[in-house]
């Protein structure tokens, strides 16, 4: 028997991160290097942030989750 009305969408995830490589605490460790370029005002380079965790994971990542990582973190992308 298969489930009908709200039950239907309870049986479903509601989105969130159900594969994380690294914890948030290790993500805050990996970045932690570029926060001193960051805060003295120094640009950083999408693929050089994006390695790190990479290295830490041993799995590729791309762009939009480093930009979310960041984002999860409390950094922001400014454009120039």
């Amino acid at each position: 028997v298969r489930p009908a009305g709200v039950d239907v969408l309870k049986a479903k995830p509601l989105g969130g991160v159900f594969a994380e490589q690294l914890s948030v605490e290790e993500e805050s460790a990996v970045l932690a290097p570029f926060l001193a370029t960051a805060e003295a005002g120094g640009v950083l380079v999408v693929s050089e942030v994006k390695a790190a965790p990479k290295r830490a994971a041993g799995q590729s990542y791309h762009s939009n989750t480093v930009f979310t990582i960041l984002e999860r973190l409390g950094w922001r992308r400014s454009v120039q």
